[in-house]
């Protein structure tokens, strides 16, 4: 049996749901009159002490069915005319919902005991000519009974787990999508630096002769190219899985940190306001990490336009330091997105972008009602090879 460890609202829950039962087993199974020896007050005082094992079922399932199987037989052992039966009930449900199978079987055949022990002790007490029809009647009610708790707790616990299986499923899904357009991003990357590195040798081969200075300096930048290609070529094998090499789509629009004036822009609605902020010093980056930037501030932007109290203003913060890039979207959010933003795909996708170039990103509501991504995005501390700031050439 695995072990569970729930918060305190369940528990409280199961307090309550505990004391209902017990209620409701008092009003349908105790008779004071024909206990009228032991007092009014012992009855209760029993039931109730025996089910407050019910508030921790979820957590210890089959210690509490031992307790609420040993409450029910030493119940018909000392009272007259009171066995508690819905406790018992409720303990196997939790233990068939909670339990592996085998564990679940052990506790549905072990039922038998109290459900025996209730039969021998209504017979008992039927005059001889009823008690064929009452040894009948109540075995087949609590055989249907312990059978129906069993049954009904297998299924919610199928039930439940056909849930999680579909809900990490769809977070798995979701990882494979934007990986596979991460995959194409890169792609575009690679492709305009084999580009580059085509103009650039066939630069040199013309002016080789001719300027043989100036075909040095082109055939400098096809090596510095070349070498970022291979980078990106990595990060996008490590991406890639043989199901996704197929993967249609156009290629997508390169972006960076530069275009996100523009990306702002186009962002802002009337409900919606943002304001871009840029701190340190800039300088080039490579076109993955570039890419990688613009496309988590885009989707944390998607995200604020979804999910932001109107009339309020989404802050995009631009940190530049010498190793890193810290990107941050801070907004205040509506009503209570918590579990809404925390397990959107948008999210998983921001983190594989992240993770994917060796960074991280954390993404939940922080202080009051305020919902913030932060990443840190690894870059070095020196300008990127070939790119368009840096990277000059011969023209064809």
């Amino acid at each position: 049996m695995a072990a569970f460890r729930l918060p305190g609202r369940v528990v409280l829950v199961d307090g309550v749901v505990a004391l209902l039962v017990c209620g409701l087993d008092l009003l349908m199974s105790w008779s004071p009159g024909r206990d009228a020896e032991f007092g009014v007050w012992v009855g209760p005082v029993y039931s109730a002490v025996g089910y407050l094992a019910l508030t921790v079922r979820r957590r210890h399932p089959i210690p509490v069915f031992c307790v609420m199987a040993l409450h029910s037989v030493t119940a018909a052992l000392i009272f007259h005319a009171y066995i508690p039966n819905l406790g018992v009930w409720l303990a196997l449900y939790t233990v068939a919902q909670r339990c592996e199978l085998r564990s679940a079987l052990a506790c549905l055949f072990a039922a038998a005991v109290p459900a025996a022990v209730n039969v021998v002790h209504t017979v008992s007490r039927q005059p001889p000519t009823n008690r064929v029809d009452a040894l009948i009647g109540v075995t087949s009610a609590l055989v249907v009974f312990n059978g129906a708790a069993f049954g009904i707790g297998r299924w919610v616990g199928w039930s439940l787990r056909q849930r999680r299986i579909e809900a990490e499923r769809a977070a798995t899904d979701a990882v494979a999508d934007e990986r596979s357009r991460i995959a194409r991003d890169l792609h575009d990357v690679v492709a305009h630096a084999v580009t580059m590195m085509l103009l650039q040798a066939g630069g040199a081969a013309r002016f080789i002769r001719a300027d043989p200075e100036r075909a040095q300096q082109a055939l400098g930048h096809v090596d510095a190219l070349g070498q970022q290609a291979i980078v990106e070529l990595r990060r996008m094998l490590g991406l890639m899985r043989p199901e996704l090499g197929g993967a249609s789509g156009g290629p997508s629009t390169l972006a960076g940190l530069r275009r996100l004036h523009d990306l702002v822009a186009s962002t802002r609605t009337d409900d919606l306001r943002v304001e871009l902020t840029r701190t340190g010093e800039e300088y080039p980056l490579e076109p993955g990490v570039d890419l990688c930037g613009y496309r988590i501030v885009q989707e944390a932007l998607t995200n604020a336009t979804r999910y932001a109290r109107p009339g309020t203003t989404a802050h995009v913060t631009v940190e530049w330091r010498p190793t890193t890039v810290e990107l941050a979207v801070v907004n205040r959010v509506a009503g209570r997105p918590a579990r809404t933003l925390a397990t959107g795909h948008g999210v998983l996708g921001m983190r594989e972008r992240a993770r994917a170039i060796g960074g991280h990103l954390t993404a939940g509501v922080e202080g009051d009602g305020i919902f913030a991504v932060r990443a840190t995005l690894p870059t070095g501390g020196r300008p990127a090879v070939g790119s368009p700031a840096t990277a000059g050439g011969v023209g064809g």
